[in-house]
């Protein structure tokens, strides 16, 4: 028995089976298996997954084992990532729908129900089992309704700080609000203040401040969005800074040698 060996038994609602949908499960299959061995793993899949059975009967029984090539010389190679016993859980998870599977992303919650698609048409019956036959999990149009339930939101909030120009004061009606402008990319940020903060806001126009309070950030590349002003803070004009110019002077080295993309992201928090 092999710990990365996948049985998929297909069933069409006639005796035949569309090429196009088998296809699509057996693709997706694979698909998934490659992610789910990338999540295990935390790094980059290593296994190539091969047909070691394919029945000739009804229903189609297609058995394909993860394998890993071995290096130059034919040393063996380390053991891989155990993906079957992971991959049968999360769908089986998926089905159940009371949780999505830890780690999942999006595009993987979308390779799931590419699975299941197919089950709209010539295919009646789709089953995963392992080689000990103990791990037995059908799926059905079900996990495409589980997926639209735990699909991630476009947006998330956290609690963090952001820095910028003050501008652009609104005081039709609470909430308040007024706006810094992202020192990167120019780009208007709404945030909303305590009105009792107004006067002192006002006195500060068109000087950089650092706003703190709840975040809401664009999910897919991690742009804020807002912010709900907890508390704010005046920041020291230009004068009171050092120059670019007096920073390679002293030899000081603000990135570490990575680019500003890379601190401002690690900065704002990677979500995925």
């Amino acid at each position: 028995m092999s710990e990365n060996a996948l049985t998929v038994t297909i069933a069409g609602r006639a005796e035949d089976i569309e090429v196009s949908a088998f296809m699509a499960i057996v693709k997706n299959t694979v698909a998934l298996l490659l992610d789910i061995e990338a999540l295990e793993s935390k790094g980059a899949p290593r296994l190539r997954w091969v047909i070691t059975h394919l029945s000739k009967s009804s229903p189609a029984k297609l058995r394909m084992a993860g394998v890993e090539d071995r290096p130059i010389g034919g040393a063996p190679s380390t053991p891989s990532t155990r993906v079957v016993e992971p991959f049968l859980r999360s769908m089986r998870e998926l089905e159940e729908g009371k949780r999505r599977p830890e780690g999942f992303s999006d595009t993987m919650l979308d390779r799931a129900t590419y699975i299941v698609r197919p089950l709209n048409g010539s295919v009646a019956r789709v089953v995963y089992s392992s080689d000990d036959a103990k791990n037995v999990v059908p799926v059905s149009q079900h996990i495409a309704a589980n997926v639209d339930k735990f699909r991630l939101p476009e947006n998330y909030a956290e609690f963090g700080e952001l820095e910028g120009e003050l501008g652009q004061i609104t005081v039709h009606k609470p909430p308040y609000e007024f706006c810094i402008y992202d020192p990167l990319t120019d780009r208007k940020i709404p945030c909303r203040f305590d009105p009792d903060d107004l006067v002192q806001i006002k006195d500060h126009l068109k000087e950089r401040i650092r706003a703190s309070g709840l975040i809401t950030y664009r999910r897919r590349d991690d742009l804020p969005l807002s912010v709900t002003v907890d508390d704010w803070t005046p920041l020291p004009g230009d004068a009171d800074l050092p120059s670019i110019e007096e920073l390679h002077a002293a030899g000081i080295d603000i990135t570490g040698g990575r680019s500003s993309q890379e601190v401002v992201a690690e900065i704002r928090g990677r979500h995925a």
